[in-house]
């Protein structure tokens, strides 16, 4: 069993998670475990979705029963599924089920920006159009100013071959055509950002806030477990700086 300093425990939408245990390696300091489990989803569908969310009590228990910490359960597109007041109305009935703290991706977004002080943002998803548009809805119902949303419109199963350098590329086009965004929130664990944070941030003095980078800061700061210094992004130099 690894994790002698704290275990987080992931609930992942996809059938297959990649990115998430290596980007959550670069973020943490040794001693904090993260154990994964996976609801299996292979399409968006709301079918698939519906199934999903019929899953979550199974995996909490799973989570509980090895020993975690803090669980934090993915999914913005399974949020989003269900209207804008879903959310709150999960996690007040999964937490009844769990001995530990549980949340979700898109309230640690939005609690990270937030202690920013965000109040414009422009986000870049993996999402197709229709997607984005739930996306805008809801940020915009928890009081932020949505400039743009724009995706790769990329199907669930390739989202892993979208380079970092490509998030690098569009998130800066992002921003220099919306100037007024005080931050970019890239939702979506499965993509793989982390390279290129602290590279977006410095060129274009805006913090990003991404969903895996979200979740580890509210894990560790519910922990009371600093970041290592290279994992100093403008959201933990916000919060958390020792």
């Amino acid at each position: 069993m690894y994790g002698w300093r704290a275990r987080i425990g992931f609930v992942s939408p996809p059938l297959m998670t990649e990115m998430v245990p290596y980007e959550f390696y670069q973020m943490v300091p040794e001693g904090v475990g993260l154990l994964v489990t996976c609801m299996g989803l292979d399409d968006l569908t709301a079918e698939q979705m519906d199934q999903a969310l019929g899953t979550v009590e199974r995996h909490i228990g799973e989570q509980n029963r090895r020993g975690v910490d803090y669980v934090v359960l993915g999914g913005t597109p399974l949020i989003l599924s269900r209207g804008i007041g879903f959310e709150q109305e999960l996690l007040s009935q999964v937490q009844t089920l769990s001995s530990v703290p549980i949340t979700t991706t898109t309230h640690t977004a939005v609690a990270a920006l937030r202690s920013l002080g965000v109040k414009r943002l422009a986000s870049l998803t993996t999402y197709h159009p229709w997607r984005n548009e739930l996306l805008s809805a809801f940020l915009s119902a928890q009081g932020f100013e949505v400039l743009a949303v724009e995706g790769f419109a990329s199907h669930i199963a390739d989202i892993h071959t979208i380079t970092p350098e490509t998030v690098f590329r569009e998130g800066k086009h992002l921003l220099l055509h919306h100037p007024r965004a005080e931050a970019i929130y890239i939702p979506c664990a499965q993509l793989h950002t982390w390279p290129v944070i602290q590279r977006l941030e410095k060129e274009c003095s805006v913090p990003v806030v991404t969903s895996t980078l979200s979740w580890v800061w509210s894990a560790l700061k519910h922990l009371k477990i600093h970041a290592p210094p290279h994992a100093q992004t403008m959201l933990w130099q916000g919060t958390l700086q020792p």
